[in-house]
């Protein structure tokens, strides 16, 4: 949420020279990519449990005042809904920044190859210092990457750092 972190990132990124091009993707998924983007898990926990706990305001309000009981109810099913729909983002996000093991190439060139195993005829692709990648697996001396486009392969375990 700091415009000056933002910008720093934008320049950074920007001088990375390996770029990769997301495919299109529809609406509802940048939608929801966006928002579970700008807000953090403490927010998305608290407003669920918010939500739910005027739910059960709601379900209390309706055992004592009879006259609006159908629009409690309703307002009560609304906000649970509303909730249980808040906290399933929340734990998405939440296994988003957990189960992730991403690292960033720290060598000026390096080559990935599909096997733990450097042979100069079997290179797959090359990347370049400061690309972010995924880390899949890893062997001794050896790590499998993963690239926001799919590309799989084998790089040696100092040519990246984990982050």
């Amino acid at each position: 949420r700091d415009p000056d972190i933002n910008y720093n990132l934008e320049l950074v990124n920007a001088r990375v020279p390996d770029r990769i091009e997301l495919p299109d993707t529809i609406f509802i998924v940048q939608w929801y990519r966006a928002f579970k983007h700008q807000v953090t898990l403490n927010d998305l926990l608290t407003l669920g449990s918010t939500l739910l706990l005027f739910a059960g305001l709601f379900i209390l309000l309706r055992t004592r005042i009879t006259r609006y009981r159908r629009l409690l109810t309703g307002s009560a099913v609304l906000l649970t809904l509303l909730s249980v729909g808040i906290h399933g983002i929340a734990l998405d996000k939440y296994w988003e920044l957990t189960d992730r093991r991403e690292a960033i190439v720290v060598e000026p060139e390096i080559s990935a190859f599909p096997a733990p195993l450097e042979r100069a005829e079997t290179v797959q692709f090359k990347l370049h210092e400061g690309t972010k990648v995924e880390i899949q697996q890893s062997q001794p001396g050896w790590v499998e990457i993963i690239l926001l486009d799919g590309k799989k392969g084998w790089v040696r375990t100092h040519s990246v750092m984990m982050l």
